[in-house]
């Protein structure tokens, strides 16, 4: 790892380490089981190095209908990061951030008084429009990409949700020069003028196999069963 400056070296404890394996094991994660990963994902220091064949997002219900419950009032984008208290093992909720139509900055800065003890795990956000706004944007993916210590980002849109995990693949040490010359590239080789939805989906599906994420996806058929999507066409 060392030899590349896009990964952090880190060093584990092998019981940590072999804790952290049991808890990835299932091929389905629960509501309680995602929790308990993001946790443990987040006191070591290390990102999944599996992820299941789908997700339950019950437990996230809340957070996420909350957030979109604002979005259908003002038409406009809202969201915020979940993060965890690595001392009291405590989820909590950031500040609500409100954007415009096309866009939301997510504060995801920490108190000096909490560096010690709190870690960002999960952004959620809202797209207004289901059909532009079903996908990650450009910034969407960067700004995940180069937050590095978010585990998961998630957007609604609709009845659909997305949701993206970072693996131990995954750059831990990326530099946002890097991931938007990266993203802007993978943008020119699959869009055109005339892209369909599935050039999109082909794009997204790219940027994930370059960086090692998982990508899931819960429709109105099941909104809290996020399944994962085979990135290989």
């Amino acid at each position: 790892m060392s030899a590349n400056s896009n990964y952090r070296e880190i060093s584990l404890n092998p019981n940590d380490d072999q804790r952290f394996r049991n808890l990835l094991r299932p091929s389905h994660w629960d509501s309680k089981q995602f929790k308990q990963v993001l946790l443990a994902s987040a006191q070591i220091d290390v990102f999944p190095y599996t992820t299941p064949e789908s997700i339950h997002l019950g437990g996230f219900r809340k957070v996420i209908d909350d957030l979109k419950k604002i979005t259908q009032k003002t038409g406009n984008e809202c969201g915020r990061v979940l993060l965890v208290n690595i001392k009291t093992n405590q989820l909590l909720a950031g500040k609500i951030c409100k954007g415009d139509n096309k866009s939301c900055v997510i504060k995801t800065s920490i108190p000096k008084s909490g560096l010690a003890c709190l870690k960002l795990i999960v952004s959620i956000h809202i797209h207004p429009n289901e059909f532009i706004g079903l996908g990650f944007s450009p910034e969407d993916n960067i700004s995940f990409l180069t937050e590095n210590q978010l585990i998961a980002t998630l957007i609604n849109c609709g009845d659909t949700e997305l949701l993206l995990i970072k693996t131990a693949s995954t750059p831990n040490n990326y530099k946002r020069e890097q991931v938007e010359k990266q993203i802007l590239q993978i943008i020119k080789d699959y869009i055109t003028k005339n892209s369909t939805l599935l050039d999109f989906i082909r794009l997204q599906k790219e940027i994930c196999l370059e960086n090692g994420l998982s990508l899931f996806i819960s429709t109105e058929a099941n909104r809290d069963l996020a399944k994962k999507v085979n990135l290989i066409d």
